[in-house]
């Protein structure tokens, strides 16, 4: 678990100096945190947290995302590396007004140390406060479950 609280930190860190540098090519970097939510009553075992490090231009993003399968157990002893997975995103950007983007998105993924992979598809919205902080919910179908999540995204 440190191994990988080291990594994100150093991935965030290694981000965040790559976006100085990018920010002149008109790609922006963005870090989003987020909380996915299924039909289900057991909030812990149906809700899955992530961290989604990408590179938006062009109205196209391409993202990694990092991510553990349910809440559920979360950073007790008996967690293991198998309930997290990584995934690589994609979505278009479609201006609503001058606050709203509206997107599709697919992604495609892998739990760590596991044959265990999925594919993500589906739409949503960003509601932007201002140019730094956006606002996200979106409706997706991942690993052949309907998920709504929610959550922040900050633009570097």
């Amino acid at each position: 678990m440190k191994k990988l609280l080291l990594l994100l930190s150093l991935t965030l860190f290694s981000v965040t100096i790559k976006a100085q540098e990018i920010k002149t090519k008109n790609i922006n970097p963005y870090l989003s945190l987020g909380l996915s939510i299924t039909n289900n009553n057991d909030f812990l075992t149906s809700s899955y947290p992530s961290l989604e490090f990408g590179l938006s231009g062009n109205y196209i993003s391409g993202s990694l995302v990092f991510g553990r399968g349910s809440l559920k157990g979360i950073a007790e002893k008996t967690d293991v590396i198998n309930n997290y997975f990584y995934e690589l995103k994609t979505s278009y950007s479609i201006p609503v007004n001058d606050k709203i983007i509206a997107y599709p998105l697919l992604g495609i993924g892998q739990y760590i140390n596991t044959k265990h992979s999925f594919i993500e598809y589906g739409a949503g919205f960003n509601y932007m406060f201002n140019d730094k902080v956006y606002y996200f919910a979106q409706a997706s179908n991942w690993d052949n479950l309907w998920y709504v999540s929610q959550g922040l995204t900050f633009n570097f």
